[in-house]
């Protein structure tokens, strides 16, 4: 079968390969190529331009396996699961839901993380610190971060920023602005401001 033995005499430390020995030296050679591409699948995310073209609201790219948006519709999770989406994080209350999200997303095989965050109080650094902490569990894996319009999901990036960039108010507004950050934009920088001068005291 292998009438060239060299690359198979090299992978034995130069000495012939021969009946089993070989068979199992293969096996162990193309399981760990096999490891290496879906490792290498796994930390690569998912196509940017699949998620784009779903129409999710207001949708943000940050980078290959991280997207925010608004509230996507029972459809759109199911796309977003088809084209990679492993975890679904909501920072909107159960009244706010028109359908059983939670119910879907597992159906659908994905992971579901639940932050409530409703009204300008809960824009705070616990919540904050949740978001953050859910981020870095799930790590490399495609996740969607929503809420009714992104608006809440960049005001908590926002605020976690700040306390991880030195203390940077304008860099913390322009990290949020980029996970979806609008209309909540003043009432962060005013919290961000604030925290600046508690720790300058």
């Amino acid at each position: 079968m292998f009438r060239n033995h060299s690359f198979l005499t090299m992978i034995n430390d130069g000495k012939p390969l021969q009946g089993k020995v070989m068979k199992n030296k293969i096996k162990l050679m193309l399981t760990l190529v096999l490891m290496t591409v879906v490792s290498a699948c796994a930390s690569s995310g998912i196509e940017v331009d699949k998620v784009q073209q779903l129409g999710v609201k207001n949708l943000k790219v940050i980078n290959s396996h991280q997207f925010s948006g608004g509230q996507p519709t029972e459809e759109q999770l199911d796309w977003l699961k088809r084209v990679g989406v492993k975890n679904i994080v909501s920072l909107r209350t159960q009244k706010e839901q028109t359908f059983d999200e939670v119910k879907l997303v597992k159906q659908l095989g994905m992971k579901y993380y639940s932050i409530p965050t409703s009204g300008i109080k809960a824009i705070n650094t616990m919540n904050a610190t949740k978001l953050a902490e859910v981020l870095k569990q799930v790590g490399n894996e495609p996740v969607f971060v929503h809420c009714s319009s992104a608006n809440r999901v960049g005001a908590l990036v926002a605020l976690h920023d700040f306390s991880t960039n030195g203390g940077d108010v304008d860099a913390a507004i322009a990290e949020g602005e980029r996970w979806g950050l609008t209309r909540l934009k003043s009432v962060v920088k005013d919290k961000l401001i604030k925290m600046k001068a508690s720790e300058e005291e």
